[in-house]
């Protein structure tokens, strides 16, 4: 996942990307990536990765894909 970490003032967005692989570091490209956060009310954040801030804290954005 690209921003390792990143601060997202409120109001601002930042853009979050993953790249999904298998258990050897090799790409498996087309796969579709599922975003959440631990917190919607410090940070929310779209379908395709982009994240809005919202009050303050510190959330973990979640990546997920597969079965």
């Amino acid at each position: 996942m690209a921003p390792d970490s990143a601060k997202v003032d409120s109001g601002a967005t930042r853009q979050f990307v993953a790249r999904v692989t298998d258990a050897l570091g090799n790409e498996l490209p087309g796969l579709p990536v599922t975003w959440e956060t631990s917190n919607p009310a410090v940070l929310t954040i779209t379908p395709d990765g982009l994240a809005t801030g919202g009050t303050t804290g510190a959330p973990l954005v979640i990546p997920s894909s597969g079965p």
